[in-house]
């Protein structure tokens, strides 16, 4: 039944939304308390089907913003936010990555091994959707850019979620840990390969061809990096990543990071913009609802 209404979610004919009714669909069902939800090998197969092969078939090639209730087999557990988008800085970029585009934005703060709590290894994901309007209040329906960043593919030991930069072609590191989780991270690397040639990188060119009336001409940045503001880390956190991103625990409940980019062969990044984060949901919508297309490698 499981692998049935996975395949009935792929065929989800996509359509434009409006920002409300898909901040709305992100909201729904808060949680009294955080679930949890381990990632292992065999969560990856349901009665001999490769489900996650199924999750990354859609991810490439259903661009809708929602869907019906569906489960995430890599990055199962997050807290989502919606804020804005600024490119501040002149730059060589086009579409949403040119000086003085604004945009909303929704986010998905993520970890992609089922290991919430400090003191595991975790790997921490960033997640944007990107909407070419200022107006939460819109009654146009958008085609969005998404964007997705990770800090380690393999985990690290960091205590906060905001310790490390997440960038579109992750490090990988190998530990002890890796060990134990090395027939889960080859299944995802072998069904991630199989769906699209490069999944070691998730190309930004949706955000440089967002709002242009000819994307052909788009010109994006190879890498992206998404990196917390200082003033955003605390000394001490939560043990749980989805506690220490509340945003009560923040100045002016808002969360910041800057946008950097660079291209190959280059020695340093460039600061091009901000994001600001002023609305949270964690929520089952968050989880369970929430959908970003992966633009395939080009």
């Amino acid at each position: 039944m499981l692998a049935l209404a996975i395949v009935s979610q792929f065929a989800v004919t996509a359509r434009a939304a409006t920002f409300k009714e898909v901040w709305s669909a992100t909201l729904e069902g808060p949680y009294a308390s955080l679930p949890e939800h381990p990632v292992t090998n065999a969560s990856f197969f349901d009665a001999g089907v490769n489900v996650l092969k199924k999750s990354a078939e859609r991810t490439l090639n259903n661009t809708s913003d929602v869907l019906p209730y569906f489960q995430k087999w890599v990055h199962p557990i997050g807290i989502c936010f919606s804020g804005t988008w600024t490119i501040t800085e002149k730059n060589p970029y086009t579409g949403y990555f040119a000086k003085g585009s604004q945009g909303l934005i929704i986010v998905r703060a993520s970890e992609a091994l089922g290991q919430p709590l400090k003191g595991d290894y975790r790997s921490f994901g960033f997640a944007g959707k990107l909407f070419p309007t200022l107006d939460p209040n819109a009654k146009t329906s958008y085609s969005t850019a998404n964007f997705f960043t990770v800090d380690d593919l393999g985990g690290t030991l960091a205590d906060s979620y905001l310790e490390l930069p997440k960038l579109n072609e992750p490090a990988t590191s190998f530990h002890v840990s890796s060990l134990f989780s090395f027939p889960m991270i080859t299944t995802i690397l072998k069904t991630f390969t199989a769906a699209d040639k490069n999944p070691g990188i998730r190309p930004v060119h949706a955000i440089a061809e967002l709002g242009m009336e000819n994307p052909r001409s788009a010109l994006a940045p190879h890498w992206m990096m998404i990196q917390p503001v200082s003033q955003s880390r605390f000394s001490e956190t939560p043990e749980d990543f989805r506690n220490e991103l509340r945003l009560h625990r923040f100045a002016n409940q808002s969360l910041k990071f800057r946008i950097l980019v660079a291209e190959q062969g280059a020695s340093e990044w460039s600061t091009v913009g901000k994001i600001e984060l002023n609305q949270e949901a964690l929520s089952q919508g968050c989880d369970h609802r929430l959908h970003f297309a992966h633009p395939k490698s080009r």
